[in-house]
């Protein structure tokens, strides 16, 4: 996977939006940073979405939502993007491609600087 700033960040993010239940709308947990970040998660589903570009959406679903409250293990995020690949009929590298666009629109929707 390249490895981006904001990587670990977006990927927790994304993985703790599928923890709280992919609320629809705003949420308020009283913490300002979490509501951000899950805020800046829905807009950059809703973003692809409406490009019509679910692959970018199914993806992040597939290999970020899967057990959100488990630990990611080594080889985790690979054995995801393999099978999710193998399932949409699409390759290893056009996965991590939709990922690491994913990554950096939730990025630019939370406001994090980019390089």
């Amino acid at each position: 996977m390249k490895k981006d700033l904001y990587r670990d960040y977006a990927t927790e993010a994304f993985r703790t939006y599928a923890r709280l239940g992919c609320p629809l709308g705003r949420i308020d947990t009283g913490d300002a940073a979490l509501d951000a970040d899950v805020a800046a998660v829905q807009r950059t589903l809703k973003h692809f979405e409406a490009d019509g570009r679910e692959g970018v959406v199914d993806a992040v679903r597939a290999v970020y939502f899967a057990a959100p409250g488990a630990e990611i293990g080594k080889g985790d995020i690979s054995t995801r993007v393999e099978r999710f690949a193998g399932e949409y009929y699409a390759s290893v590298r056009t996965v991590y491609r939709w990922l690491y666009r994913a990554r950096l629109r939730f990025a630019k929707e939370r406001g994090l600087r980019i390089a």
